[in-house]
């Protein structure tokens, strides 16, 4: 992870070897400055011309400092979550039901 920068680079890992129940777990691995951070989900599908809610899929998240201890992640709407960083690597892992196409 690039240290200092404003923009955090973003790695995910995708995990579907739960996939006959529908469900992918995701996690993703950023360094987000210091402070306040807003993490949203979209709500939209190219070329589909629709608002969606996808976030309404995710039947669980968390997410974890470097150190592996959980971080206080607060749903502030439908399809976004705010978390205090500390400057170092956070890991956000979620579960989300799949069962549809889009």
């Amino acid at each position: 992870m690039e240290k200092g920068s404003n923009t955090a680079e973003i790695q995910y890992t995708v995990d579907a070897r739960d996939h006959r129940l529908n469900n992918l777990r995701v996690e993703m691995l950023f360094r987000p400055p210091r402070g306040s951070v807003e993490l949203c989900m979209p709500v939209w599908t190219p070329g589909a011309y629709r608002v969606e809610d996808f976030a309404k899929h995710i039947v669980e998240i968390d997410a974890f400092n470097s150190a592996g201890r959980r971080i206080a992640l607060e749903k502030i709407d439908k399809s976004s979550w705010v978390l205090n960083a500390d400057g170092r690597d956070i890991t956000v892992k979620y579960r989300v039901h799949a069962h549809t196409i889009t």
